[in-house]
């Protein structure tokens, strides 16, 4: 795994990740097949279908799902490892992969700043250490986010990534190419403000600024020249959301405990063993 860290300004960073394709590869052949124990195709026993006509009905909808889950997992196994602390959630930039390819992921992060501080004398800081219930809480944060899932929906929402294609003419050229518009543009690129309310199927025109263009379609070769706008046609081919579970007792229930409370203390007790020993 190849990781490229480039600052932008003193709180911010592109951070670029690029995963061999036979590691990659691999985890989609486990995930596929995952998958494919799980679904249930009239005509056939539930995990029982044939491959390729898995492949035709839902293999999209598992590529999608696998390559979200892959990416932020593979991201957060390369933060850990830099020991890049981030204030607020990555902010997805792209995201390309095809089998038998290298996967490519780029996302800006925004981190605490480097600090200088002269040293002061008789300067006390004071210790706060970490409580049961502090502890209990972190672990229930990350367990709740290895929890998530991706669900397909039908409409566009401002938390919701588009999968479609992106269609335009240049010269005389025409283009087209696949792309996902993650929650984070449809929020904060006002010319895919558009999109919100639309549905799967819907072909929406609108111009776009050229260097939000090049954000989705990652190609140098193309020479706008001096042009700042171009207009363009995006096809929704499917609309799909992240959930995260709220920690709550049927949460609990779905851990095999009986509610929330007693989830929490059979981890307390889990946790303070750990110390102790």
């Amino acid at each position: 795994m190849q990781t490229e860290i480039k600052p932008i300004n003193e709180v911010c960073s592109e951070v670029t990740v690029v995963i061999e394709a036979e590691k990659v590869d691999e985890a989609y052949k486990k995930y596929f097949n995952k998958k494919a124990q799980e679904l249930e195709i009239p005509g056939f026993r539930k995990g029982k279908a044939p491959k390729n006509m898995i492949e035709k009905l839902h293999g999209a909808d598992i590529k999608e799902d696998f390559e979200i889950k892959f990416a932020i997992d593979s991201l957060y196994q390369v933060l850990r490892e830099n020991n890049l602390n981030f204030l607020a959630t990555p902010q997805l930039k792209s995201l390309n992969w095809n089998q038998g390819s290298d996967m490519k992921l780029t996302v800006i992060l925004e981190h605490i700043p480097d600090l200088t501080l002269d040293l002061l004398e008789n300067l006390e800081v004071p210790f706060k250490p970490q409580t049961l219930e502090d502890a209990v809480n972190q672990f229930l944060g990350d367990l709740r986010w290895k929890q998530r899932t991706i669900q397909d929906v039908d409409t566009v929402e401002e938390n919701t990534t588009l999968h479609s294609r992106l269609y335009f003419t240049w010269k005389g050229e025409d283009y087209n190419y696949s792309v996902n518009i993650y929650s984070e543009e449809l929020e904060n690129l006002p010319a895919l403000k558009e999109l919100i309310s639309k549905k799967i199927g819907d072909k929406v025109s609108l111009s776009l600024p050229i260097e939000t263009l090049k954000q989705f379609i990652d190609d140098d070769t193309i020479d706008f020249e001096d042009e700042t706008q171009i207009d363009v046609t995006i096809e929704i081919d499917a609309i799909t959301k992240l959930i995260i579970p709220e920690i709550d007792d049927e949460f609990a229930k779905d851990m095999d405990f009986e509610n929330l409370e007693e989830m929490k203390a059979k981890i307390g007790e889990e946790l303070k063993a750990q110390v102790e020993h």
